[in-house]
């Protein structure tokens, strides 16, 4: 994000505006602020403020334009201890770690079987075992994203599972209130 409004012309720099951040604003990648935006406001991704906006509210787009901030639901609620639980379990525990582990396993596996498909390379066919090596853990690499991405996320995520959820990421909820 840049948030100044700085300007280069032969060689001299003038700051036109000192940039001001109002509390309680969240703003997405690649943002480019001048003067600042009022507490409360949502700025998206790449969006281009060239000036103060006179409201708090949603700004997208380059120049930005103003959206309607979206009401909470009816059956807006904080969820279970469950829900709150795997929530974070799953963003801090599973996508840091359980990902790099299950990588690393996948290229051990590849390992494993080129090691005992090839315990030596000989004289004579090196290039050809160095190829089907290649091939292997391409091979492994490939079966791998099949049997997780594909398979075992589709028995997580298809048209049968509910696409409504009650509990929200802490910034989703703290900007529905």
């Amino acid at each position: 994000n840049t948030l100044t409004s700085m300007e280069v012309d032969q060689g001299r720099m003038r700051i036109l505006a000192r940039t001001t951040i109002g509390s309680n604003s969240f703003f997405g990648n690649e943002n480019h602020v001048s003067e600042g935006v009022l507490p409360g406001t949502f700025v998206g991704l790449r969006t281009w403020v060239p000036k103060m906006p006179c409201s708090s509210g949603s700004l997208f787009g380059n120049p930005a334009m103003r959206f309607g901030r979206p009401a909470a639901s009816d059956d807006f609620s904080d969820g279970t201890c469950f829900q709150k639980f795997w929530y974070h379990f799953s963003t801090s525990v599973v996508d840091l770690f359980f990902w790099k582990v299950l990588h690393a396993f996948e290229t051990g596996v590849a390992m494993t079987l080129g090691r005992v498909i090839w315990p030596e390379y000989s004289d004579t066919w090196w290039v050809l075992q160095f190829i089907a090596e290649l091939a292997l853990f391409a091979a492994i690499s490939i079966l791998g994203w099949w049997l997780v991405s594909v398979r075992f996320c589709w028995c997580i995520y298809h048209d049968k599972v509910p696409l409504e959820n009650p509990f929200y990421s802490g910034v989703i909820m703290r900007w529905f209130n």
